[in-house]
């Protein structure tokens, strides 16, 4: 069966391909042009835990395993991952929103840096190829890998 035909029978798989990477550019670029067409997310859940990070909101999510940061506006480390006590800072994002994403890197476009509306930044960094970052917005699925 062709997609044409596929997208006959259930047309909102058009919808759920258009809203995702597409091939030729970073991921974190479209994910990026994304949030540009949605607006700001607004963070209504938090979870951490030794396993990772999840943001959700309403028709959007982000996830990610150990190897996160979250940097003042001024670049000092507010707390990452392993810092003691991290369930309730990250409980501490609630009420904010993602305003902005760019990559975190300038060496390479694989991993995000999230922009809070209180100007701090969540920086992600790849580690695992086996539980990479996710972030979901309506239909459209974004996710990291190392090697990217």
């Amino acid at each position: 069966m062709t997609f044409e035909e596929m997208a006959e029978t259930f047309p909102q798989m058009i919808e759920q391909a258009a809203s995702g990477p597409k091939p030729g550019s970073p991921v974190v670029v479209q994910l990026a042009d994304r949030l540009g067409e949605v607006g700001v997310l607004r963070i209504s859940e938090t979870a951490a835990a030794s396993w990772g990070l999840r943001l959700l909101g309403e028709a959007w999510y982000f996830s990610a395993s150990p190897g996160w940061r979250v940097v003042n506006p001024d670049g000092t480390l507010a707390f990452a991952w392993s810092t003691p006590g991290v369930e309730d800072l990250v409980a501490g994002l609630v009420g904010l929103c993602v305003v902005e994403v760019v990559p975190q890197s300038r060496v390479t476009a694989a991993d995000p840096a999230l922009r809070l509306s209180d100007g701090r930044w969540l920086e992600v960094f790849s580690g695992n190829p086996l539980i990479p970052w996710t972030m979901r917005i309506g239909s459209g699925v974004f996710t990291g890998a190392p090697s990217a």
